[in-house]
């Protein structure tokens, strides 16, 4: 039980720490940008994991009987559902998002324009995107029982994270900031594809 939880465990407080290393880099540029940035993590919660958690648990709950059987063509095509799954989720949440912010709706957060202006869209975009494929990706793995093999991984990614944070210029700012979170979710999919291409 334990070797199968406490790699679980890990890999969700890494996720966690990620996000974390996000918020001290934005806080670090002022009340602006932590106020945007505050806006913009809020935005990435609703929009970014509306269809990843989903996608992650309906992978983990069918992929494992393809897997028990042997079945690599039945896995195959489950995975493959669920990536195209993923791809219409990303693009319709983030049609959804430009929509909302087109039509004035960051304002539901705050009416100080300074702050709006500072919401990075464009790197919060490149988020929601990512992230269903990352999620489901990962719920691949996890039903394939290689959560050591995940958490390890994501030590690593969010190690780099936090360093890449702190190496920052000292001019950057919230898109920048949130430019690199783009990239470690963008290297968390790739990764996990690898992985799961190597594997089979």
């Amino acid at each position: 039980f334990l070797a199968f939880a406490l790699p679980v465990c890990l890999t969700l407080a890494l996720k966690v720490a990620s996000v974390q290393f996000l918020s001290i880099a934005a806080a670090a540029k002022g009340v602006v940008a932590a106020a945007a940035h505050q806006i913009t993590k809020s935005l990435l919660w609703v929009f970014g994991l509306l269809a990843s958690e989903s996608l992650s648990s309906t992978a983990q709950a069918f992929l494992p009987a393809f897997m028990q059987q042997k079945d690599q063509r039945g896995a195959d095509q489950t995975l493959r559902l669920l990536l195209r799954l993923a791809l219409l989720g990303a693009v319709g949440t983030v049609a959804l998002l430009l929509l909302m912010t087109s039509q004035g709706g960051l304002r539901l957060f705050c009416e100080d324009e300074e702050v709006l202006k500072a919401v990075p869209v464009v790197s919060l975009s490149c988020c929601i995107l990512l992230t269903p494929f990352t999620f489901c990706m990962e719920g691949a793995h996890i039903a394939a029982q290689r959560q050591q093999w995940l958490s390890r991984r994501l030590f690593l990614l969010t190690s780099l994270v936090g360093v890449s944070f702190h190496f920052l210029p000292q001019t950057a700012q919230l898109p920048e900031i949130w430019a690199v979170f783009v990239v470690y979710l963008f290297a968390r999919g790739v990764w996990y594809s690898w992985g799961l291409w190597r594997r089979g």
